[in-house]
C-alpha cells in the first residue's frame, strides 16, 4: 500500500471491470490495494489473507445470486467490511464523480477513525513560511540530525504546482525525511509533514491528520493560523509531546495570531531573525507580539533545538538575532 494513505485496504468484486474501477478511485487517494481480488478465483469460505488489511471494500451481487460460502467468509471477519450496494458507474458516465466523491469521502473518515499507533516525538514543532521559506527552512534542517526525537509540520504558502520543487529542494538539504501530510497519517519523531495547500487538513488529538472537507480559510493556504490553532487546541490538553512554533521568512502576517494563541498554552514561539530573511515580514509581525521568546538565523534555531534537545538546556533565552 502506498505510504500516502494510512489504510490498508483489500478489494474484492464479482465482475473485472468493477475491480479495475475501485482501484481507479483509491489511485485517486495515491493509494494501491493490499489485495485484490476476484471472487471466483478464491475458494471460499477456506481462504486467508495472506496479509493484513484493515478493511475489504466488497462489490459483489450478494442479493441475486447465491454466495453462502463468500456471505460465512465475511461473517467471520474482524476487519471492516464496506459493502457497494450498487453498480460502480463508468468512467465516462456523468455520476461517476458523484460515486468517486463519496466513496473517496468514506474511506477518509474511515482511515480518520482508526485507532493511532503514533509513536510521539518528544517535541513537535509547526514551522510557518511564505516567500524566502524553502531557503531558511532547508537550511534549518540541514543543522538537524536523522535520529532527532522531534516532528515538524512545515506549513508554506504557495501553489499546489511548487509543491514537488519544495519537496526536492527540502529533501536535497535534510537528512530527516520528507514528504505531504497524509490524512488518516500519525505523526512519527525523525519526520517532517509539508502541508498541502490545495484543501484544509489538521491535527486530531490522536496525532493523526484528518481532512477538513474544505478548503482553507481565507488568506494564504495553507492558512498558518487555522493549522497552528487547531493543532495546539487539540493535542495541547493531550500533554503527550512538547509543542512549539517557528516563524520562518515570509511576506504578511500570517502566523502573528497563532503565536498569540501559542503563548498562551504555554507553547514555545520561535522566529527566524529578520535580518536573515529574504522576506522579513512574517517573522517581524510574530515578534511584534512579543510572544516570540528567541529569535536567530535559520541555523542558529536548529543549535538551539539541540541544545534543548541533547543537552536538556530549556531555559527560555533573551530575544537575539544572529
Amino acid at each position: 500500500m502506498s505510504s500516502e494513505f494510512a489504510l490498508s485496504i483489500g478489494l474484492i468484486a464479482d465482475q473485472p471491470s468493477q475491480l479495475q474501477r475501485m482501484r481507479q478511485m483509491l489511485n485517486k487517494l495515491g493509494s494501491e490495494p493490499e489485495l485484490s481480488l476476484l471472487l471466483a478465483q478464491q475458494d471460499w469460505p477456506q481462504w486467508q489473507p495472506p496479509r493484513e488489511v484493515q478493511a475489504w471494500l466488497v462489490c459483489v451481487d450478494l442479493e441475486n445470486s447465491d454466495h453462502t460460502d463468500f456471505e460465512d467468509w465475511l461473517a467471520e471477519r474482524d476487519e471492516v467490511v464496506i459493502l457497494a450496494d450498487e453498480e460502480i458507474p463508468s468512467p465516462s458516465s456523468p455520476s461517476h464523480r458523484v460515486w468517486l466523491e463519496r466513496w473517496q469521502r468514506k474511506l477518509l473518515q474511515l482511515a480518520q477513525a482508526q485507532p493511532s499507533s503514533v509513536q510521539w516525538p518528544g517535541q513537535l514543532w509547526l514551522l510557518a513560511a511564505s516567500t524566502g521559506g524553502p531557503d531558511a527552512v532547508a537550511e534549518f534542517l540541514s543543522e538537524l540530525p536523522a535520529d532527532l526525537d522531534a516532528a515538524f509540520v512545515y506549513l508554506q504558502h504557495g501553489r499546489p504546482e511548487a509543491e514537488p520543487n519544495t519537496l526536492a529542494v527540502l529533501n536535497r538539504h535534510s537528512k530527516l525525511p520528507i514528504r505531504m501530510a497524509r490524512p488518516g497519517e500519525a505523526i512519527a519523531p525523525a519526520q517532517v509533514y509539508m502541508v498541502a495547500a490545495a484543501e484544509a487538513i489538521a491535527l486530531n488529538s490522536q496525532g493523526c491528520f484528518v481532512s477538513e472537507g474544505k478548503p482553507w480559510l481565507a488568506g494564504p493556504a495553507p492558512n498558518a493560523d487555522q493549522f497552528i490553532h487547531a493543532a495546539i487546541h487539540r493535542l495541547g490538553p493531550a500533554d503527550k509531546t512538547s509543542l512549539g512554533m517557528i516563524v520562518f521568512s515570509g511576506m504578511g502576517e500570517d502566523s502573528a495570531a497563532a503565536c498569540r494563541f501559542a503563548q498562551r498554552w504555554g507553547c514555545k514561539v520561535w522566529a527566524q531573525s529578520p535580518d536573515s530573511c529574504i522576506s522579513p515580514y512574517m517573522p517581524s509581525a510574530a515578534l511584534q507580539t512579543g510572544c516570540v521568546s528567541y529569535s536567530a538565523s535559520p541555523r542558529g534555531l536548529a543549535q538551539r533545538l539541540l541544545n534543548e534537545l541533547v543537552l536538556g538546556d530549556d531555559i527560555e533565552a533573551q530575544l537575539v538575532g544572529g
